[in-house]
């Protein structure tokens, strides 16, 4: 089986430092499948002063004669493409032109390799040149959906994004509340499968049993919509009854400001800025807390909260946003308003004052997230291809 990833945020070392997930994916599922054959598009918006200004806001600056590198001895090769971010309408129309701009290459390859099955990892463009791909060549493909219900506001952009996840042998929301607005398209090729982790989140807790103070943990870029400053405001009332640690692993733009408002807050001392930590050093920092927090919204996933469940520890998140909808009953009922600091001291002072609880529940969901390796991820999409391809 060959299999064409197409996917606009995979990492490029030095440029870009996206999400890994999709390298990971692949790498675990290489190993399973020794056989198969695994190809890497990388989608990129062509821009110049105009789109950049006006339609690109979020495009990642990457050189234009770039046209292929290598990532962890993967080869991805660059398609460019005329994107308007920015407008919904008119960024649909547009990134048909990663087909037309890019045709003879794809062409290519398509009838060279004798790719077996496409998985984009976005509606547009990625799903639309699957789509296309479909269209030209009959190949199936899968497309896993982040946030992008934004698409489904304007009547062209709808009507495109509508008829690529028809299209598609299945749509993998990252989330229920992707899951949910595609149930009430009607739409029924939908399965949730989330990202996986890595086995070395399973730890022990290294504290000690009869510590005093309760620690608390997040992991996560530094940024406005990850909601720490609303943490450091809840602590900032729980304070005078609790004693309390927290701890931020991770760097960001926020940084500087979470530092001062902790200060402006009186809780500098309680609370430690970790800054960056390399990833296989996670492990060991969760296990020396109690209770893992992140209220962020609006949150596409979120592995890490994940990791943190797979380390034994209870987990804080937004309503709403990222897990919610995965673990009902021991996530979903200590879920908060990230807006609302009160309510989030609120369930912090229940972890705290009920310890038993807080064990049986970071113990429950530890085993219950043990079906979410990477292992076991890449077991199913292997099933998915050859389901696709009439495979089995």
């Amino acid at each position: 089986m060959k299999i064409l990833n197409i996917s606009q945020i995979l990492p490029i070392q030095g440029i870009s430092h996206d999400n890994n997930f999709v390298f990971k994916l692949m790498e675990h599922y290489g190993i399973l499948f020794p056989s198969d054959s695994i190809f890497f598009f990388r989608p990129v918006p062509y821009t110049n002063k105009i789109l950049s200004k006006y339609f690109q806001k979020s495009s990642t600056p990457i050189p234009q004669d770039f046209q292929e590198y290598s990532y962890n001895h993967h080869k991805v090769k660059i398609l460019k493409f005329i994107s308007a971010w920015s407008k919904n309408n008119l960024h649909a129309i547009l990134s048909h032109s990663i087909y037309r701009i890019n045709k003879k290459y794809i062409d290519n390859l398509i009838k060279k390799e004798r790719i077996s099955i496409v998985h984009a990892q976005f509606i547009y463009p990625d799903g639309l040149l699957a789509l296309i791909l479909r269209k030209r060549f009959n190949i199936p493909y899968i497309i896993t959906t982040h946030q992008e219900l934004k698409y489904f506001n304007n009547y062209l952009s709808r009507k495109i994004a509508i008829s690529i996840i028809k299209n598609a042998y299945k749509i993998i929301p990252l989330n229920y509340k992707n899951y949910n607005f595609f149930t009430s398209l009607g739409l029924k090729n939908i399965e949730v499968i989330p990202l996986g982790f890595d086995k070395s989140f399973f730890v022990k807790s290294s504290r000690n049993a009869n510590s005093g103070d309760f620690r608390i943990i997040s992991v996560c870029e530094l940024l406005k919509l990850k909601n720490i400053d609303k943490v450091l405001i809840a602590l900032s009332i729980l304070r005078k009854k609790f004693q309390i640690k927290y701890s931020v692993v991770g760097i960001g733009p926020e940084s500087e400001f979470l530092r001062k408002l902790a200060v402006q807050l009186a809780v500098n001392d309680i609370v430690e800025f970790y800054g960056y930590s390399e990833n296989n050093k996670i492990p060991e920092i969760l296990s020396q807390h109690d209770l893992f927090i992140l209220p962020s919204y609006p949150e596409t996933f979120g592995r890490v909260y994940f990791e943190a469940m797979a380390a034994g520890l209870p987990v804080i998140c937004a309503q709403n946003s990222g897990i919610y909808g995965y673990f009902p009953d021991l996530v979903d009922i200590h879920a908060i308003n990230p807006e609302n600091p009160g309510e989030l001291a609120e369930k912090i002072t229940y972890f705290i004052e009920n310890k038993g609880k807080r064990l049986e529940t970071g113990k429950n969901l530890q085993s219950l997230v043990s079906k979410y390796t990477w292992d076991n991820i890449a077991k199913r999409y292997g099933k998915l291809y050859r389901e696709a391809t009439c495979i089995l």
